[in-house]
Parts: C-alpha cells; structure tokens; sequence
C-alpha cells in the first residue's frame, strides 16, 4: 500500500483484525507531523519591507473572452448519443410523407394542396364561398365542407 488507506481498506483490516497504525507508512504517524512542525513558524513581514530580486513580475493569465453563448455540457460524439430507449438513430435516408395528402417528399407544413385549401377558405364569415374543386381531391374537398359546415358559411359547388 502507499499513502493512506481509504475506508474500504481500513474496514478490511478491521475485519481481518489488523492494526491500521502498521500498514501507515511513517511519515503520516503523529511523530513525524510534531518534528516536521515542531520548530517555530514565523508570518512573512509586509509586502512593502521585502527586497527586490529583480526578477520577472508576476502576471494574471492572459483572459480571452470567447465568442458566442458558452455550452450548457459537452459535445458527445455520435457513438455516446443516447435516447430514452438506447441510442438515437439518424434519419438519413428516410423519405418523408405528407399527413395532409399522403404523398411523398413533403410535409404537411409545405403541402400544396393544403395551402390550396386554406387560401379557399380564407373568405370573411358571412359571405358568399364560390369554389371549384376537381373529384380527384376528395381530402380538400372532405377539409372544406367540414369547415363550411362548422362555420355556416353559403356553400356553391362547380364540377370542373
């Protein structure tokens, strides 16, 4: 052993009933700390009285702000990415679908036919809704009458 021996250790060496005082090494025994400070130990005098050397003053380190806000934890690499389920998996490759129409390679948030049909109904309450849908839409057309329905809006359909 070297230096002095954490709890676990002294615990063993209770149980096996040996004493801690013999696996110490000599210099952490309580006569070796009386003559390491056992003469007199007198404070140092004012700064203004000391003599100068002539060597180099000492100076703080140099402090260079960093730019930007400072990181809330460290970078993990992508191999210490953790989900609550084990690790996250990329999406790389995935082709997204639309929740709107179902179609592939956009979003809802940048579906067309969904902008469509909100531009339709951006009418003010109250006034006459002309609109002219095609029978291949039948989700728009499902969204605007629903919505026509809830807001008791005039209703006119034209077959293109």
């Amino acid at each position: 052993m070297t230096g002095i021996p954490c709890s676990h250790a002294i615990s063993c060496l209770k149980h096996e009933r040996i004493r801690e005082n013999s696996v110490l090494p000599n210099c952490y025994s309580i006569d070796a700390f009386k003559n390491a400070y056992g003469c007199s130990i007198f404070p140092c005098s004012e700064k203004s009285s000391w003599e100068n050397v002539g060597g180099p003053e000492v100076q703080p380190p140099k402090y260079e702000k960093k730019v930007g806000r400072p990181p809330k934890a460290r970078r993990r690499a992508a191999h210490e990415v953790q989900g609550p389920n084990g690790p996250r998996l990329s999406k790389h490759g995935v082709i997204i679908h639309c929740s709107h129409c179902a179609q592939a390679g956009h979003n809802s948030a940048s579906c067309a036919k969904k902008r469509q049909a909100n531009q339709l109904l951006r009418k003010p309450k109250g006034q006459l809704l002309l609109l002219q849908l095609s029978q291949t839409n039948n989700q728009v057309m499902k969204k605007i009458l629903r919505y026509v329905h809830s807001h008791s809006h005039t209703f006119y359909m034209c077959k293109m």
